[in-house]
């Protein structure tokens, strides 16, 4: 969806003019933008959250001529999903994953019910 897509649906949502639910969005926007800057991440609760992140500086290759050139270390802004979104954009699908993923590592312990014994 554009901007213009969710302010519409919004506003129509919610039964407040698009100028209004426009300005809330830059107004989270800007929001977002000031607690990053000073603080390192902005929670949008039941969303997820903005952090940032350093990249430390690396060695990288020059595709067209396979030369090696220094990449220099930058902060860059990630976007973490919440739980809670996950679950509800994803359902079953996230269900799915979580319980593998338990069951899992409930199987790297090393207990198991086999006798090794001779």
């Amino acid at each position: 969806m554009t901007q213009l897509e969710i302010i519409k649906e919004l506003a129509e949502k919610t039964g407040l003019p698009r100028a209004m639910v426009k300005q809330l969005f830059d107004e989270i926007a800007a929001l977002a933008a000031v607690q990053v800057r000073e603080s390192g991440e902005f929670t949008l609760p039941g969303f997820g959250k903005l952090i940032t992140s350093k990249r430390m500086a690396r060695e990288g290759r020059n595709p067209a001529t396979g030369q090696a050139i220094k990449i220099a270390a930058k902060t860059t802004l990630k976007f973490r999903i919440g739980k809670s979104m996950k679950f509800d954009a994803l359902g079953e699908d996230y269900e799915a994953a979580a319980e593998y993923l338990e069951s899992d590592a409930d199987g790297i312990s090393g207990d198991d019910d086999t006798d090794d014994t001779l």
